[in-house]
């Protein structure tokens, strides 16, 4: 009776490894398993499984279904908490061994070998297996996407007993049940979304660490898309580690800029990023990176120096991660896109007397101050704008258009009038407007200019011409007098 017992006792503690997955199996030994995140039960965005999942069956312990006696395989009898394990009648049996095979290296001959990839919409097929002997197999996850922290493993047992009978049929094995994603976040941001050739754009990346200590990804790669009108400040960039709010930066080596760098989007296809913060593999395949929350990068773009063609638009920055392992590389994009945007200044110098006529060769030089005595320089060359009879002229550091930041007011005055002109001695002060050409001056006609005279000339006859006469006359009759005053003097003595 007590031998009963204990035959019974130690069956039914083998099948109480059927607590932990739902089991599937027949007389046949045929096991019908998935890995379908699109089961109901499964949380999650269904982006972050998106890959290949490899799992490899090893087999633990033959179980006599007539005596209950467990046998541990050859492969595994010096690992004693492990055959403890499978010979245990306590309740948590199940779990106990789960925990020591997550702990253990699967580097061995696997008796089974399965592979599902997920799409992130379609359902994944179930597979049926029909070539695995009776017994206890531990099914450990040997490959899945970066997304994925951790895939805990999971026992299976060909039979299993319900308590009453041996049973062969039961439901379909959905292996994404034991899958821990990590919800991959991207973001960015600008401090100020106003720039000029004196004002960059400073810029903040978040991501998500990607993989876990037991999932290690081989890629890491944080992506930025930036318009043609921004180029990075390469010395700017900054990266950190981020773990529960604190910051530390990141040590040289851990990561490297990396200029047009290519990866595949999210629909597959080839891209090529303005630059990427791309993870060294030292990095990668150590514990520390795996030890955080988010990685951190800060960075400043300037305007280029000749986007004229863009100060009328908006300037876009896009981001994303690029990440994967063993092949199963994912981009995820960040959630928004960060636009900045500057401005400009123009001037149009006009007769003043038939402001219909433009004038070239004027020359107007910008200042930080009202009292014009603080000129705006771009590396040592003074900011001027002169004048064509096109108008709408530019300001220009040589011969690049100068950018200005939105928001911001600067100076103009006429340092130079045109040829034959009298200069304008009037101060303007002018607010850069964002994506707009400010005009310098006063509105004549429906138009902002600036009005210059020209030089007055009398001309020959008229009025003018007549008083040179008279003054001329007056200095000879004036000559005459005092000629005749001198000779009388003389002829006196």
């Amino acid at each position: 009776m007590k031998t009963t017992k204990k035959i019974f006792a130690a069956v039914l503690a083998v099948m109480m490894i059927a607590l932990m997955i739902p089991f599937s199996a027949s007389a046949a030994t045929t096991l019908t398993v998935s890995c379908n995140p699109n089961a109901g039960t499964i949380g999650g965005d269904k982006a972050d499984y998106v890959g290949t999942y490899e799992y490899k069956f090893y087999k633990l312990a033959t179980v006599d279904t007539t005596t209950g006696t467990v046998t541990v395989e050859d492969a595994y009898a010096s690992n004693t908490a492990l055959v403890n394990a499978l010979n245990s009648t306590e309740t948590d049996k199940s779990q106990n061994i789960i925990t020591i095979c997550d702990g253990m290296s699967w580097t061995g001959t696997a008796d089974k070998t399965v592979t599902f990839k997920y799409d992130g919409s379609a359902d994944v097929l179930t597979q049926k297996i029909t070539d695995l002997a009776d017994g206890i197999y531990y099914v450990y996850c040997s490959k899945k996407p970066g997304t994925v922290k951790s895939v805990q493993g999971s026992l299976i047992s060909l039979p299993y007993f319900d308590g009453t009978d041996w049973k062969y049929d039961y439901e379909t094995v959905n292996l994404a049940s034991k899958i821990n994603v990590s919800g991959i976040t991207v973001t960015k941001t600008v401090a100020d979304n106003k720039v000029g050739t004196q004002k960059n754009a400073d810029y903040t990346l978040t991501a998500s660490t990607a993989g876990s200590t037991t999932n290690k990804v081989g890629t890491y790669a944080i992506v930025d898309n930036m318009d043609n009108a921004l180029s990075l400040i390469d010395s700017t960039v900054k990266v950190y580690f981020v773990k529960d709010g604190a910051e530390t930066p990141a040590e040289d080596g851990d990561f490297t800029v990396v200029p047009n760098y290519d990866y595949k989007d999210a629909t597959g296809n080839d891209a090529t990023a303005t630059f990427a913060v791309v993870a060294s593999d030292a990095l990668l395949q150590g514990d520390k990176f795996y030890g955080n929350d988010t990685i951190k990068v800060t960075f400043s773009a300037k305007v280029n120096a000749d986007i004229a063609d863009k100060v009328t638009k908006d300037l876009p920055n896009t981001d994303g991660l690029y990440y994967g392992n063993e092949g199963n590389f994912t981009y995820k994009p960040g959630n928004n896109t960060v636009n900045v945007a500057t401005a400009g200044l123009d001037v149009t110098k006009v007769d003043g007397n038939a402001t219909s006529t433009k004038l070239a060769g004027a020359e107007f030089t910008l200042y930080k101050d009202s009292a014009c005595t603080e000129a705006i320089t771009v590396d040592g060359v003074t900011v001027k704008a002169t004048t064509t009879t096109n108008g709408n002229d530019k300001f220009c550091y040589g011969s690049n258009e100068f950018y200005f930041t939105p928001g911001v007011t600067y100076y103009v005055k006429e340092t130079k009038a045109p040829a034959n002109y009298n200069i304008n001695s009037t101060i303007f002060k002018v607010t850069a407007v964002s994506k707009t050409y400010t005009a310098v001056g006063t509105v004549e006609n429906g138009a902002t200019v600036v009005k210059d005279y020209p030089v007055t000339v009398p001309s020959t006859g008229g009025m003018g011409t007549m008083m040179f006469y008279v003054g001329g006359a007056a200095l000879i009759a004036c000559a005459g007098v005092l000629l005749f005053v001198l000779k009388r003097k003389k002829a006196a003595k």
